[in-house]
C-alpha cells in the first residue's frame, strides 16, 4: 500500500471514529425524547377546563365555568382567553433542546424543586396542571427558571421544565412569563375603551361639604370639533393639550389587578371624572387613594343619557315616499321602538318614520347593553398603573396654561377619588366595556 493511500485511510477512520463518539454523546444528551422532539407529543388542549398553578406565589386556578374562563382566586373575575390560548399553544409547541440530570447544587438555581418538597421559595418552581372536566390530568409539569444568555440579567432563550413522574430536566426552546403563577396575570385586562373623538363633554366633579362641585368642564360643539371651555377657574387660561390628554386617557384604560368592592371600607374618595359621549353613553370614574407602589384603585359607573334636548323621533306617515299626514315628536323616555308607526317609502328608500324606528331601536339596545354592563362592573374595584391614573386625573392647576411655559404640556395626578353607590356601566359607538365579567 502506498504511503499516500495509507494516510487517506487513517484520516477516514479518524473521521468515522469521531462521528461515532459524537453520535454516542448526542444519544446520551438527548435522552428518551430526543433533541428537537416535542415535550408533549399528544397533548389535547381542547379537553382543558382548568389551568392550575402552585408555586412560590401561591395557588392559582383558572377555570372554564358556564362557557367563560374565570380566575377563582379573584372571586371569579373574567380571565384573559388570549393568555390562556397563548399558554396552551406554547406548551403544545415546546421542543426539547436537551435533557439532563441536574446536580444537587444546580436544582435550586434552576428552580426545579417541586413545591411540596418544602424547599426555600427561591429554589422551587411552579407546578402547572392541565385538567379536564372530569378532574383528570391532561398534563402536569414543573416550570422552573428561565434559561438566560450570558451573565447577570441576560436575555431568556429557554426554560427548565420537569415533567411529572420524571427526574430529568428538559431545557425547552421557548420561555414563559415569570408571572404566570400570579392570579393577577390571568385577569382580562380590558375594562372600558373610549376613544377621544367620541367624547362630547368632559367634567371633573368633587364632593365638598356634602355637595358636588364642578372643578372643570369642557364641551365639544359637535363631532370632529375641538373642546371649548364650559367651567374653569376665572382668569385662568386652559392648557388644551392637557384637556385632550385626559379625553383620550380612557382609550388606554387597563387593569393591573381587581378586588371585590366592600361598602364598609369603601376605598374611594369624593371625586370623579365624567365622560359624556355623542351617542348618549356616560362613564364616571371614581378614583381611590394611591397605593404604596403608586398604583391607583378606581370604580366605574355609567348610564345612558339622551343627547342635548332629548333624542327626538319624528313620526311621519308616507305613501310611496310622499308625506300625507302630520308629524309628532316623542322623546326616548316616552316612546319605545314599537310605538313608531312605519310607513311605506319609494323603492330603495327609507322613510323618516323608518329612520326614527331604527334610531329608537338602537338607543333601546344601547341602554339595555349598558345596564347589563353596569351590573357586571358594580361589584369591583380596579387597580390601574400610576401612569394611567395620572393621565386620567389631572388637577385644575395642571390644566392651567402657565405663562412662563406657554404651549408646554403639563402633567400630574389629582389626589383622592370616590366611591358611589348604585354604579352603572355603558358602551356604544366609540366605547366598549371590553372587560365586563
Amino acid at each position: 500500500m502506498r504511503a499516500k493511500q495509507f494516510v487517506i485511510l487513517v484520516a477516514v477512520a479518524a473521521v468515522l471514529a469521531g462521528a461515532a463518539v459524537f453520535a454516542w454523546r448526542l444519544k446520551n444528551l438527548k435522552g428518551p425524547g430526543g433533541m428537537g422532539a416535542p415535550l408533549y407529543s399528544n397533548l389535547d388542549v381542547n379537553r382543558l377546563t382548568t389551568l392550575s398553578f402552585k408555586g412560590p406565589d401561591g395557588e392559582v386556578d383558572v377555570k372554564l365555568e358556564g362557557g367563560a374562563w374565570k380566575v377563582v382566586q379573584k372571586d371569579g373575575y373574567p380571565a384573559s382567553f388570549d393568555k390562556i390560548a397563548e399558554f396552551g399553544r406554547k406548551v403544545l409547541d415546546l421542543k426539547v433542546g436537551r435533557t439532563f440530570t441536574p446536580g444537587e447544587g444546580s436544582t435550586g438555581r434552576m428552580r426545579v424543586k417541586w413545591p411540596e418538597k418544602g424547599a426555600p421559595p427561591l429554589e422551587i418552581g411552579t407546578e402547572v396542571a392541565f385538567v379536564d372536566a372530569g378532574g383528570k390530568d391532561i398534563a402536569r409539569f414543573l416550570l422552573g427558571a428561565q434559561r438566560k444568555k450570558g451573565d447577570g440579567p441576560g436575555i431568556p432563550d429557554g426554560h427548565y421544565i420537569v415533567k411529572k413522574g420524571e427526574t430529568q430536566v428538559s431545557l425547552v426552546n421557548s420561555f414563559f412569563d415569570e408571572n404566570v403563577g400570579k392570579a393577577s396575570y390571568w385577569l382580562k385586562p380590558d375594562i372600558v375603551k373610549v376613544e377621544s373623538a367620541s367624547v362630547r363633554r368632559l367634567v371633573c366633579m368633587a364632593g365638598e361639604k356634602g355637595a358636588w362641585k364642578t372643578r372643570f368642564a369642557f364641551k365639544r360643539p359637535g363631532e370632529g370639533k375641538s373642546f371649548e371651555k364650559e367651567t374653569f377657574p376665572e382668569g385662568k387660561e386652559v392648557n388644551w393639550s392637557s384637556v385632550d390628554r385626559v379625553a383620550g386617557a380612557m382609550a388606554l384604560l387597563e387593569l393591573d389587578d381587581v378586588e371585590k368592592y366592600d361598602p364598609q371600607t369603601g376605598g374611594v374618595d369624593d371625586l370623579y371624572l365624567e365622560y359624556e359621549l355623542f351617542n348618549g353613553s356616560v362613564y364616571r370614574l371614581y378614583k381611590g387613594k394611591p397605593e404604596a407602589d403608586g398604583k391607583c384603585r378606581i370604580r366605574l359607573a355609567a348610564e345612558f343619557r339622551p343627547g342635548e334636548g332629548g333624542a327626538q323621533a319624528v313620526i311621519v306617515e308616507e305613501e310611496l315616499g310622499q308625506a300625507k299626514g302630520g308629524a309628532k315628536d316623542l322623546t326616548t323616555a316616552q316612546a319605545a321602538p314599537g310605538d313608531v308607526a312605519t310607513a311605506k317609502a319609494g323603492p330603495g328608500k327609507t322613510s323618516p318614520a323608518e329612520e326614527a324606528e331604527k334610531k329608537l331601536k338602537e338607543q333601546a339596545e344601547l341602554a339595555a347593553r349598558l345596564e347589563k354592563e353596569n351590573t357586571a362592573f358594580a361589584p369591583w374595584v380596579f387597580t390601574i398603573a400610576k401612569w394611567r391614573a395620572d393621565a386620567l386625573y389631572t388637577a385644575v392647576e395642571d390644566m392651567e396654561q402657565k405663562k412662563e411655559a406657554a404651549g408646554v404640556e403639563s402633567g400630574g395626578g389629582m389626589p383622592g377619588m370616590p366611591g358611589a353607590e348604585g354604579m352603572m356601566d355603558a358602551a356604544g359607538d366609540g366605547a366598549g366595556a371590553a372587560g365586563a365579567p
